[in-house]
């Protein structure tokens, strides 16, 4: 473990379907947290309860409860969590979604609301500024809320459009000193399944199954079946489609003057960091949170590192003033490590 930590921020995202005898990444995550409770704030990076959120009382509450009530466990009773909601908690975008992010955020925050934080509150979009943790300033987004297609609250947001919250991310980020990391759950770049590419397998294995991919290789069909009938199909959850594509330029043009060190987040089912490739000096994708939901991962020019095994990342921000990002994995331990670094521009 680095010597000097002021401040430790982990990044885990997707990790709303733990198994019952237990998820193997959180039980990393939780002896991670332990070894520094309290200076580590945990932050969920969305799609905290497969598959639609927290229901109303009834069938599937139960279980709903269980999988969220498994996350709030690593945090023990002294370190911090930050849970910010994905497309699965806003009912996996239908029409119940922003009750469902009401429910859960009550949940969240019921039995201690000072150290367990649901933002941004109420639906709205954000951004969300949280600037009481040692030299570094966390700033929360609901991406979900550009995508959603169903009610959702605008009037009564501090920023009720998609104009304000621009507006509203560039000047917070001028007004703050110090590290800012970004959180959201939708990424701005990823080279997983929600990806504006897809992977060398989708070309030879086009189809899936219910217990994974069908083994027989199509591979002139493959590329045929992805690119003309199921990629223009996949809706604002992919990074292909126009609103995906313009909510990610707005949000990266509103940080370009003043960049944030990191941006994070979740959605595709992998680890990957990228050096920059927007604003941000370097974007993360950890939404590896649950075995069972485990994508593949290409690589890019701008990718440091992705792998497909479950697992999160952690910000070490140390009393030197540098900067620590390492990637663990649940029985490998550290996998990846590196130095972040602050290029001026």
């Amino acid at each position: 473990m680095p010597q000097g930590v002021r401040q430790r921020i982990v990044l885990l995202g997707d990790a709303g379907a733990p198994a019952e005898g237990g998820e193997p990444v959180l039980d990393a995550l939780a002896d991670t947290v332990a070894s520094l409770p309290d200076r580590t704030l945990v932050v969920f990076l969305g799609d905290n309860i497969y598959e639609q959120g927290l229901p109303a009382e009834g069938p599937g509450r139960a279980e709903a409860e269980r999988r969220l009530r498994a996350l709030l466990a690593t945090l023990g009773d002294r370190a911090r969590g930050l849970f910010v909601p994905g497309n699965h908690d806003w009912d996996q975008e239908g029409p119940d979604g922003h009750q469902a992010v009401l429910r859960q955020a009550r949940l969240v925050t019921a039995s201690d609301p000072d150290r367990l934080q649901w933002l941004p509150e109420n639906g709205c979009p954000g951004p969300t500024l949280v600037s009481d943790l040692a030299g570094v300033s966390v700033v929360a987004l609901d991406t979900q809320w550009w995508l959603h297609e169903h009610a959702k609250p605008t009037v009564e947001c501090p920023f009720g459009d998609t104009a304000a919250v621009a507006r509203g991310l560039e000047s917070m980020l001028a007004e703050t000193t110090g590290d800012v990391v970004i959180v959201a759950h939708h990424p701005l770049q990823s080279m997983g399944r929600h990806g504006d590419d897809i992977s060398w397998e989708d070309h030879f294995f086009p189809f899936e199954t219910m217990r994974g991919r069908a083994v027989l290789p199509l591979p002139l069909l493959g590329t045929l079946y992805h690119w003309v009938l199921k990629r223009p199909s996949r809706g604002p959850q992919s990074l292909a489609h126009s609103a995906n594509r313009n909510m990610r330029s707005t949000l990266d043009a509103a940080m370009a003057a003043s960049r944030p060190l990191v941006y994070a987040a979740g959605h595709d089912h992998s680890l990957q960091v990228f050096d920059g490739g927007g604003s941000p000096h370097y974007t993360l994708v950890s939404g590896a949170g649950s075995a069972s939901k485990a994508t593949p991962v290409d690589k890019g020019d701008l990718t440091l590192f992705a792998d497909a095994n479950p697992g999160f990342m952690v910000l070490d921000f140390l009393t030197d003033d540098s900067v620590l990002l390492r990637v663990v994995e649940p029985g490998r331990g550290v996998v990846f490590s590196r130095w972040l670094r602050r290029s001026e521009g």
